[in-house]
């Protein structure tokens, strides 16, 4: 399965670029990460017109055949072992995900609507750039996770 995390965020500086990666690169092909990057919408515009511009971007980014994860403080709290057994069952059913990082002004109607599901990593407010890498770690823990690896010690 290839797990597309789709960020609305400029392109990462090279620290965050190599912590990513590192945990991509440590995944096997079967349960491959890749990060994709929307370009945040002008700030002229309303925060309603930069979610609706940036949620256009999202959804013409990601295959009709991919199911959609929404990132939203308000959703369904997952934890460690939880966000493992779901990217097992997305695992068994389809050969590509599409996880959502929204933008500064969150995620627009048409994506959430357009999810099969949300997630909440936190209520906390976190930087898109540490929700890039923590995303990235949770990824590679679940898969450690699913299958029986000393990573996670919990």
């Amino acid at each position: 399965m290839l797990i597309e995390l789709i960020c609305v965020a400029r392109r990462p500086p090279a620290w965050l670029s190599e912590a990513r990666q590192e945990y991509a690169r440590r995944l096997p092909r079967t349960f491959a990460l890749e990060f994709v990057h929307i370009n945040p919408a002008r700030d002229a515009l309303s925060a309603t017109q930069r979610r609706h511009e940036e949620g256009a971007r999202v959804l013409k980014r990601v295959a009709s055949t991919s199911p959609l994860i929404a990132l939203e403080v308000n959703a369904d709290h997952l934890s460690s072992t939880g966000l493992a057994r779901k990217l097992d069952d997305f695992r068994g059913r389809c050969q590509r995900l599409a996880i959502v990082i929204g933008g500064a002004d969150g995620l627009d109607e048409a994506v959430i609507s357009r999810a099969v599901t949300s997630w909440s990593v936190s209520r906390l407010t976190l930087p898109h750039q540490l929700m890039q890498l923590l995303m990235a770690e949770q990824i590679y823990r679940a898969w450690t996770i699913l299958e029986g690896h000393p990573y996670h010690r919990a």
